[in-house]
């Protein structure tokens, strides 16, 4: 009780006492008088220790509570948001790293969702209120904009040949992912500091969900191998359990020329021999490291033949043409002696839209393109992308929907591994 009521005091009692008053009204009377005059002027204000946050659309929800107005109306509320300072103020400039978010005025729950909060910062939350008087402000409720904890998982290692290998992940959660893909080591629990291959986005999803795949290359053959998937967020680097495979035993796929055929190609193909042995020699260097397949290959020299063919048996003619004597073309007639538009169930494996319906072989063009969106297509007696039915497949590529361009060597890698998929996914050779 201040001073001057308490001189007031037996005034107010004398005038009580002469008047028609009650004793309880008196006493109610005063009361309302000692709450007036000792009231807090100053606003409360809380901040609810609890966010809202959106990593992908890099923002996050807050919410505070004007509890009372104090001596006058609460004109101005909002929030301060800063991740440099652990006491933001009013005044703060942004530069300073401070921001003031404005919401509304008056007592009750109020919520603001603030943009272009970065990920992997620790923030510092603060409601205030604003009266005719007095400023006040909230408690501090510091929170780190960070999404959940990414899961990832590692499939088994089936797609696996001499020199290389496909390793397959799935998210199994979603987070804030800057990266991802699969490690490699001959030591148990690879990192991402031991051999180590990044994924393209997964079927163009965003959020990060489906399986991904990688290409190893150039691995030692039949040697053991330690695998995991990987993700990386703004904040943690997760894996997949391990996985432990070993590389195959080479393909056996080989040829020759049938009978006289090569000192005919020598003497009448102006030299074709030697271009017919370099392409064969290339191809089942490609079938023989990235298939564990077995075929022998007759090869005939025929000048009545246009470009080249193949059938199931294995027997191969050139023609004249010498732009067909080359590795892609030996690649693609080697193709169909190994079952491609030559197997008795070749059509059966395509589905009513013609698009390759097992697993495995559309596994292997997903990784070898890099890319999660591709299926092999059905296109007659041949197949498409990585079928070399065209010499530009290897010399310009196919671009994928990331803008890499796949040629060459990976475009000749690709079509060997696509055959030893089919092969996986139960395509015959008679």
């Amino acid at each position: 009780m201040n001073r001057f009521f308490r001189c007031l005091l037996p005034a107010l009692a004398g005038i009580v006492m002469l008047g028609s008053c009650s004793q309880a009204s008196w006493e109610e009377s005063l009361q309302q008088a000692l709450t007036r005059d000792d009231a807090n002027t100053v606003p409360t204000v809380i901040t609810v220790d609890t966010v809202d946050i959106d990593v992908v659309a890099k923002t996050v929800k807050a919410y505070g509570r004007v509890l009372s107005e104090g001596s006058s109306a609460v004109t101005k509320r909002g929030f301060l948001l800063s991740s440099t300072t652990d006491n933001p103020l009013l005044g703060m400039k942004a530069s300073e790293g401070v921001r003031t978010i404005a919401v509304g005025k008056g007592v009750g729950d109020f919520s603001k969702v603030i943009t272009a909060v970065t990920s992997g910062k620790t923030y510092h939350l603060r409601a205030y209120a604003i009266n005719e008087t007095d400023t006040a402000y909230a408690n501090v409720f510091s929170f780190e904009q960070r999404g959940p904890r990414p899961e990832v998982e590692t499939y088994p290692v089936d797609l696996r040949v001499h020199k290389a290998a496909i390793v397959y992940g799935h998210f199994k959660k979603a987070g804030d992912i800057v990266s991802f893909g699969v490690c490699l080591s001959h030591n148990p629990n690879p990192t991402v500091d031991d051999i180590c291959e990044t994924a393209a986005d997964t079927c163009k999803i965003k959020g990060m969900t489906g399986e991904f795949g990688v290409l190893f290359d150039n691995l030692d053959s039949e040697r053991l191998y330690h695998t995991r998937a990987f993700a990386i967020s703004s904040t943690d680097t997760v894996y997949g359990e391990e996985r432990i495979f070993k590389t195959a035993r080479k393909g056996t796929v080989n040829w020759g020329f049938w009978a006289n055929e090569e000192e005919d190609a020598r003497v009448n193909g102006n030299g074709a021999d030697k271009r017919i042995r370099t392409a064969m020699d290339s191809a089942c260097y490609y079938y023989n490291n990235y298939t564990t397949l077995n075929k022998w290959i007759n090869v005939n020299y025929e000048p009545g033949v246009q470009t080249a063919d193949c059938n199931i048996d294995g027997w191969m003619r050139y023609g004249p043409g010498t732009t067909y004597q080359w590795v892609g073309t030996a690649q693609h007639e080697i193709s169909h002696a190994l079952g491609v538009g030559t197997s008795s169930n070749w059509n059966s494996l395509f589905d009513s839209s013609g698009l390759w319906k097992g697993k495995n072989a559309n596994r292997v063009i997903r990784a070898c393109f890099n890319d999660q969106s591709y299926y092999i297509h059905l296109s007659g007696v041949h197949f498409y992308p990585g079928g070399i039915n065209y010499s530009s497949e290897v010399s310009s590529g196919e671009k994928n929907t990331h803008g890499f361009v796949i040629n060459g060597k990976r475009m000749l890698i690709s079509n060997a591994f696509i055959l030893h998929g089919m092969r996986m996914d139960g395509m015959t050779t008679y």
